[in-house]
């Protein structure tokens, strides 16, 4: 295999529902294995329009362990490693993506999942609570898990074990996060030292309870959300407006839908159970909104999505060990990039890693950076957290 393997390189060093694999990346990974046998690792019979190549692996060290979700913003790149369940072992890596260097190591606790920027702060959800972690850009924390943002706390006697799948924007420079076991979606802002009810760090403006199982959602517009209800295979609309209004169930989507962009007033969703990529119009009858819909091959077990250009689609197969490129208009994947595997997983002992890629951001000059998860076969942490760089080709004119 040709490709570089950057060591870990730290200006600063400070000293993951079913099973571990979900908590990789922490609640919104409420995934089910895709059924069938796994696809080919490639197609042999198949010429592939474009062309993708592994070129570096980023070692982000032991101590990250299960990487999950990766955002990029600005000249960073953020990447949570979620640890082993019930562990504390959750960290924030950042990437200096001018070199691909670490620039930052932090841990959080609990298990960081999905993460987003807002007004110059890093929010990042708890997967294994209800509660948000916050640092700045450099990494340095506001709120880690000894003082967290409490949004939708579990209930231990009620056997409700909350957990934060999402964050969006909302108006009013507030932030949206979805509450998986409780299938509502918040809206709040900021506020250190405030409590209201069980909030605490937070002034929760409106709160409403949307599809089964909340998972990833987007703001659409202005004024509009769209959240996944991961447990029921459809998604809810919500009206920002005034006090909340969700409409639940209001598109129906394939099985265990766990990954969604908004583009324009379409929706991108990938389905990791049906192992389908589904494209809505969110102006259409909601019983007629599909556009596309691209089979991924059986036992893919798709995660996550990134939108290269207007029909070009990357998504991180977790059971194939691939990054493909899906081309809506061509109706099926045009290029594959298989990740990193045996030693040049960094297993961690006599261990023995499955790379089982999770999330994807790209970067500005148009690599793509793809999050490997790092697990054994009993869905625990068994290499050290690793991040993959795909050089993916210009289209031919």
């Amino acid at each position: 295999m040709n490709f570089e393997l950057t060591a870990p390189h730290f200006l600063v060093s400070i000293s993951r529902r079913w099973v571990a694999a979900a908590v990789a990346a922490s609640t919104a990974l409420f995934f089910v294995l895709g059924c069938g046998e796994p696809a080919a690792n490639g197609n042999d019979e198949e010429e592939l329009a474009r062309t993708m190549e592994l070129t570096q692996v980023i070692d982000l060290g032991p101590d990250c362990l299960v990487p999950g979700y990766i955002t990029v913003y600005q000249d960073m790149a953020y990447v949570t490693c979620g640890g082993t369940w019930g562990e504390n072992e959750g960290r924030l890596v950042i990437i200096d993506l001018s070199d691909m260097s670490i620039a930052e190591s932090t841990h959080l606790g609990g298990m960081p999942g999905a993460m987003k920027v807002f007004e110059e702060v890093l929010v990042i959800a708890d997967g294994s609570d209800g509660r948000v972690f916050v640092t700045d850009l450099l990494g340095d924390i506001i709120h880690d898990h000894e003082d967290p943002v409490v949004l939708c706390p579990s209930n231990f006697e009620e056997n409700l074990f909350q957990s934060i799948a999402g964050l969006a924007e909302s108006p009013e420079d507030e932030i949206l996060a979805s509450c998986f076991s409780s299938s509502e979606v918040v809206r709040f802002r900021l506020e250190p030292g405030a409590e209201e009810d069980d909030a605490r760090n937070a002034v929760i403006s409106s709160r409403v309870t949307a599809g089964d199982g909340a998972g990833s959602l987007a703001r659409w517009g202005e004024e509009k959300a769209i959240v996944l209800d991961g447990l029921a295979g459809t998604a809810s609309l919500v009206d920002l407006e005034g006090d909340m209004e969700a409409t639940p169930f209001h598109w129906q989507l394939g099985e265990t839908p766990n990954d969604i962009i908004i583009d324009e007033d379409r929706a991108l969703v990938v389905n990791s159970t049906s192992q389908t990529l589904q494209v809505l119009d969110l102006n259409a009858d909601p019983s007629a909104a599909t556009t596309h819909e691209v089979f991924l091959g059986n036992g893919t077990n798709p995660m996550s999505l990134a939108l290269l250009s207007r029909n070009e689609v990357l998504v991180t197969l977790w059971l194939m060990n691939e990054l493909v490129l899906v081309d809506l208009d061509a109706g099926g994947i045009v290029a594959r990039a298989g990740l990193p595997s045996g030693e040049d997983l960094l297993p961690l002992g006599e261990m023995k890693p499955s790379a089982l890629p999770q999330g994807v951001a790209l970067t500005g000059d148009g690599r793509a950076l793809v999050a490997l998860n790092n697990m054994d076969e009993d869905m625990q942490p068994a290499g050290h957290g690793i991040v993959a760089i795909i050089e993916i080709e210009a289209e031919s004119p």
